[in-house]
């Protein structure tokens, strides 16, 4: 395994930060005004703090994971496909040749098909959660 592919499963493991303004009293992009999102049962605020750290108030839970989906879209959309490609064996597709062997090893560890077991069982509340996340992330997209 090439030092490059540990570097970048590293730092897909590892958590990172949130970047707020670039200048005090400057926004970031996108992050001010209203956004409405389908399948909102009731209001939703987002306040950042001065680090541009997101704080997601909802009067239900099902608001609160649609909207921390549509968030963590914003905010890790590129970090989430990366990982997405990482799990599925698909990171040469965009880092080229090099990462072929990463690639074989994801795809021998079947991560796809493990989910799905582990997706089939759960309780309904949990993916009820989980379907909410995905609506949010998909109307930010």
């Amino acid at each position: 395994m090439t030092l490059s592919a540990l570097l970048l499963i590293s730092s897909l493991l590892i958590p990172g930060f949130s970047s707020g303004p670039a200048k005090k009293g400057q926004s970031g992009s996108g992050y001010e005004g209203i956004a409405r999102l389908p399948g909102l049962n009731d209001s939703v605020t987002v306040c950042r703090d001065e680090r541009g750290m997101p704080h997601i108030y909802a009067s239900g839970e099902h608001d609160l994971y649609l909207a921390t989906g549509y968030i963590s879209a914003q905010e890790r959309l590129w970090q989430m496909d990366l990982i997405r490609r990482t799990t599925t064996g698909r990171l040469s597709e965009i880092f080229g040749k090099s990462f072929l062997q990463v690639d074989i090893i994801s795809r021998c560890l079947n991560m796809s098909e493990k989910s799905k077991l582990i997706i089939q069982n759960e309780d309904p509340e949990i993916i009820a959660c989980l379907e909410a996340y995905t609506e949010g992330v998909n109307s930010y997209i």
